[in-house]
């Protein structure tokens, strides 16, 4: 009990690292040359405003599903091992979170595209955690998902994309989208078309393992924006709450995809595109070195609570605090056998 957060850091730090090792693989030589590959890597780890990925094993599902992608899309692996490791890392994935419903289509497009038989075990892997994730969601939680008020209209829309995914992206995190006046949301909404215009051009010039990853993150997106698991106060509403988390993990896949389509039109675009993103991407280095640092989590002495659980008799009930505030470990402690 002691080194469960141990255990658990040195976990969520493996998974934050696979995206750069499963990109740097010759397996991922579809995506451009090591050194665009390189490029794509470190604008990964570099990525400002990210900062709820950040914190530990909570949120290591998004990375899992990253990584998943980049094995869907990615060659076949040729040994016993790249066979078990991709087979590990589908179930792994399928069954920490509902991605695998979102990547299901990928696969069975690439197994389509490719025809070779082993694009068909992603399928299946894929396909059986979605019914497992399907049940938890649709018949064991559905009373707990949230139904509240989404509140959706075009301003809050642009808001959000405009300060929280593009300018988050450029800028790291920021007060944009919930800053009130008619001059800020022009602002927004001007960031909100460059970053549709510039996916977009990639989108159309780019290979098809950018397209296919352009993709998902705009259904990723958009099942964010519909289905968040956002709990708003009376008299607000759910797109409301999201524009307030300006650094969440709904924004970190839809800013990665933004980032990497500066970087490959960098690569591959024409003179003026080059230009432009070249500034903007100077822009993100500044805002990576302002928000390397996270702030330090408060120290909750967890060490004092489990000598003190060990120590207490049996049918001792303890309820342990946690971070981020607000959050509590309940333990019951049972009679050893």
């Amino acid at each position: 009990m002691a080194r469960a957060p141990l255990v658990l850091n040195v976990v969520a730090i493996i998974i934050q690292a696979l995206p750069v090792n499963l990109l740097l693989s010759s397996r991922s030589s579809a995506w451009g040359s090591l050194r665009f590959r390189v490029c794509l890597a470190a604008v990964y780890l570099a990525l400002p405003n990210t900062v709820e990925i950040s914190f530990g094993i909570t949120e290591s599902q998004w990375l899992l599903a990253l990584s998943v992608f980049l094995l869907l899309v990615a060659d076949l692996p040729r040994s016993r091992a790249g066979r078990c490791f991709d087979l590990f890392l589908l179930v792994f994935s399928g069954l920490s979170g509902p991605f695998c419903v979102f990547l299901l289509p990928f696969a069975v497009f690439m197994a389509w595209r490719r025809g070779a038989p082993g694009r068909r075990t992603p399928v299946f892997v894929l396909a059986a955690c979605s019914l497992v994730q399907a049940f938890s969601l649709l018949v064991l939680d559905a009373h707990i998902r949230p139904h509240d008020t989404l509140g959706a209209s075009a301003a809050m829309f642009a808001r959000i994309l405009g300060g929280n995914v593009v300018l988050g992206a450029v800028l790291g995190q920021n007060n944009l989208a919930f800053t009130p006046g008619p001059g800020i949301l022009a602002v927004l909404v001007c960031a909100a078309v460059i970053g549709i215009a510039i996916v977009a051009v990639c989108f159309v010039r780019s290979a098809l393992q950018m397209r296919l990853f352009l993709v998902l993150t705009g259904m990723l997106f958009a099942g964010s924006l519909l289905s968040s698991a956002t709990y708003p106060p009376a008299g607000s509403t759910v797109w409301h709450v999201l524009a307030y988390a300006s650094s969440c993990r709904y924004w970190f896949l839809p800013s990665l995809a933004f980032a990497w389509s500066l970087l490959w039109l960098i690569h591959r675009g024409n003179a003026v595109l080059k230009s432009a993103s070249a500034v903007l991407l100077c822009v993100m280095c500044f805002s990576t070195a302002w928000n390397w640092r996270h702030t330090a989590f408060k120290d909750l002495h967890y060490a004092e609570y489990i000598s003190s659980f060990e120590a207490a008799p049996a049918g001792t009930v303890m309820i342990i605090p946690e971070n981020p505030g607000g959050w509590n470990i309940r333990l019951a402690k049972r009679a050893s056998d």
